[in-house]
């Protein structure tokens, strides 16, 4: 009832922005002394989880409704899975090297994805989907002016602002802010596979080697200046290319960087939505991971391993 009077009135309570951030390592065993061995969740009062779910729950279903959200974003949506973003990335690749063109894929890695979305920019992209004004006023409200602060019993921080992230509705409000990307890929003729903030860029190379690298550059380039644009932070050093066909011999570290960032590291298999992907699309890596790893599991059940 709170949370529905929320709603007509088109605000949020300025009592439900202030979060708590416990320090809570990632794993027992890290080094409590590297700050990067924690996981910033912040705590916010019980009423603020229940309008997030009431407008979560509304600003999916218009997302649905409206088909706001690119066919290729398959996180956090109903009848979507990475099973799905996993087959329709190898069909594109299927299909490229069909019709005997060399074809690769780039596997973008985000830091810290949901923290860095800008609450100013995402105010325009939900205005550009069609979000009414009154529902941009309560989600602008809701999102504005939060503050955060650390507490260590005793001790407790004094509050900070908050610009970015900090809330549970960052998948849906992150999908909704990612939907330009999938437009500027394939306007560089490259198809696009996402979940949440896992993007697949998969690239037909079908040009000789010296003009192809050239091409991938550029549009390398155009993602990292809209990502850049977006305060998006592309981690170019985490990036993994692989490449599949005939022509792979042509593609070596010798290339240089571009002038936004390093090229991504070209491997002949990686790991891409919880499964090993490999060069010849044969998943062998990704059976003799499962396999290893059930024998493990039986050698310290003390079972003998499965013939």
């Amino acid at each position: 009832m709170v949370a529905t009077a929320r709603l007509r009135r088109w605000c949020a309570e300025e009592d439900w922005k202030h979060a708590e951030t416990p320090p809570l390592l990632k794993k027992p065993s890290s080094d409590p002394s590297e700050l990067k061995n924690f996981r910033p969740i912040s705590l916010l009062p019980y009423p603020t989880t229940v309008l997030e779910k009431a407008i979560n729950a509304q600003l999916r279903n218009f997302t649905e409704v409206n088909n706001s959200l690119d066919s290729s974003q398959s996180g956090f949506r109903s009848n979507h899975s990475t099973e799905r973003a996993l087959l329709a990335a190898t069909n594109h690749i299927r299909l490229l090297l069909d019709r005997g063109h060399t074809a690769a894929i780039i596997l973008l890695d985000l830091s810290a994805a949901f923290n860095t979305v800008s609450h100013s920019t995402l105010h325009t992209g939900l205005h550009d989907i069609g979000i009414c004004q009154r529902a941009l006023k309560l989600i602008h409200s809701f999102l504005s002016r939060r503050t955060q602060r650390v507490r260590l019993p005793p001790y407790t921080s004094r509050p900070t602002g908050v610009n970015c992230g900090g809330s549970s509705l960052s998948p849906t409000l992150f999908n909704i802010y990612m939907a330009p990307l999938a437009a500027i890929v394939r306007s560089y003729g490259m198809n696009i596979m996402s979940y949440t903030d896992d993007t697949q860029l998969i690239i037909s190379l079908n040009e000789d080697p010296d003009m192809a690298k050239r091409n991938f550059h550029s549009r390398m380039e155009a993602v990292t200046i809209w990502m850049r644009e977006s305060c998006l932070k592309h981690n170019s050093n985490k990036t993994e290319l692989i490449i599949f066909g005939n022509a792979t011999s042509a593609w070596d570290d010798s290339w240089g960087p571009t002038s936004l960032s390093s090229p991504p590291a070209l491997t002949e298999h990686a790991r891409n939505l919880g499964i090993i992907l490999d060069s010849s699309l044969s998943m062998t890596c990704q059976v003799n991971s499962v396999t290893s790893s059930v024998e493990s599991q039986q050698t310290v059940a003390g079972q003998p391993p499965t013939p």
